[in-house]
């Protein structure tokens, strides 16, 4: 049967596993970013949702005629309030001796700066959402402190939730745009693979073939022009990532290997899976088709 139907030598379908592997490989990468940004925003909506900084300025009408143990007395006011409010759930102060300590590593070479830096006291507050007013807290502790300022980041980064869902919602759609890009495609090489050997299946019905032999063939080619694109987008996929290693290994900000192997989980697999649940869909959407149309044929 298959030296009766050579599909296999048909020029229109010789670029189809390299147009559906291409097609798998970009809606793999559109996953791998969907899931990371998922968890990525998400993670950063939690914690900012969550949390409030208070900050106490270093040098102000009141803060630069206090002394340090005056200076401790305040804060230790100010954690008394906070402590009472309903909704805390956990309270950290970061001392300017503390802030210097984490912005020493970004500065580098530049740590002369910190010397003459005022940074504030900053309290940082754990909170339930449904519970704590931000509001009732800032006119507490503004009663105590007038300079202190509260830091809301659920107000100051609400633009950032929405570009962050936008860019969630743009991934999801260019995956699914390349999905039904390589569906489209291999569907198209099938159908047109059955129109030119029309007058062989014609012949080979007329000597006693059954639509179910010839539909066979059919849909053997396309599954392996599906999983040669699997295959495809697997070796592109492993090329990307070697070249993520190679580019970002030795990075001072952002350590590639250290990022996968520390982030990767049950939910990154599922890119890893695109290509393998992409190529089932098209081999079943492909023996549908086939079927349909050689009922076609056969009333044609």
């Amino acid at each position: 049967m298959a030296s009766d139907l050579p599909i296999t030598k048909n020029p229109a379908a010789r670029y189809v596993p390299w147009t559906v592997g291409l097609m798998m490989y970009l809606a793999s990468l559109a996953a791998f970013l969907f899931i990371v940004g998922f968890h990525f925003f998400g993670s950063w909506r939690h914690d900012l949702l969550t949390h409030v900084t208070l900050e106490i300025p270093k040098h102000s009408l009141l803060t630069s005629t206090l002394s340090q143990n005056d200076l401790d007395t305040l804060i230790l006011k100010i954690k008394d309030v906070v402590q009472k409010t309903p909704g805390v759930t956990h309270i950290t102060v970061i001392s300017p001796q503390m802030g210097q300590k984490l912005l020493a590593p970004l500065l580098g070479d530049q740590q002369i700066i910190l010397k003459n830096l005022p940074l504030p006291t900053l309290i940082e507050i754990e909170k339930n959402p449904e519970i704590l007013d931000v509001s009732i807290l800032e006119a507490s502790l503004k009663k105590i402190f007038p300079p202190l300022r509260v830091i809301n980041h659920q107000t100051h980064f609400s633009k950032i939730f929405i570009l962050g869902f936008s860019l969630e919602v743009f991934l999801l759609t260019l995956m699914s745009a390349f999905f039904v890009t390589a569906l489209l495609t291999l569907s198209f090489a099938t159908r047109t693979s059955l129109l030119i050997h029309k007058n062989i299946i014609d012949i080979l019905s007329l000597l006693g073939a059954s639509d179910a032999i010839i539909a066979k063939e059919f849909q053997s080619n396309a599954r392996t022009m599906a999983i040669r694109g699997a295959g495809t987008a697997y070796i592109l996929l492993l090329l990307t990532a070697l070249l993520g290693f190679f580019l970002f290994q030795r990075h001072e900000t952002f350590s590639f290997p250290f990022f996968f192997l520390n982030h990767l989980s049950w939910t990154l697999f599922l890119g890893l899976l695109v290509p393998l649940l992409m190529g089932f869909f098209m081999i079943f959407s492909a023996r549908l088709s086939i079927g349909r149309l050689l009922k076609k044929l056969d009333h044609a």
